[in-house]
Formats: C-alpha cells, structure tokens, sequence
C-alpha cells in the first residue's frame, strides 16, 4: 500500500532530489519549496531513506489540514 511522504533537502537542491527520486522509480514527485512530496510503499521508503544523497529526512504525511491560527492547529494535531 503505498502512502505520501515528503522528502526534505537544501535550498536550491529540490530539482537535484526530483531526479534522484525519478531514478529510484517512486511514483508521483511533487516539487515544492525545501524538497519533494512522492508515494511510495515501504520499500520504496526505505529505498529512498537508505540510499538518497540529496534528501535531509523523509517525512511520512499522517494528515492534511488547515489551522486559521496557533491555537485551532494545536487542537486539530493533538
């Protein structure tokens, strides 16, 4: 089963994480500002996680939502 996770790295080095990611096969990489947004299954994370130069971490996506302010996002994350 594959899920979304967000790959960090550098500033200015999310194109050179966009074609690394291309190169491991990993579905659907999305740039955005500081990495790379893809789905994968666990093998494919830990594909990445092990071999990946380019990425700081690699975040797994637990749930998307929005917060109006501080307190109304630490209500919906707790």
């Amino acid at each position: 089963m594959a899920q979304t996770y967000a790959a960090t790295t550098l500033p200015g080095l999310e194109q050179a994480l966009l074609q690394e990611l291309k190169s491991f096969k990993i579905k659907r990489p999305r740039l955005f500002k500081g990495g790379v947004e893809f789905e994968a299954t666990r093998r494919g994370f830990y594909q990445v996680v092990f071999w990946s130069r380019v990425a700081n971490r690699v975040l797994l996506r637990m749930d998307n939502f929005r917060a109006r302010d501080r307190h109304e996002l630490y209500r919906k994350t707790h």
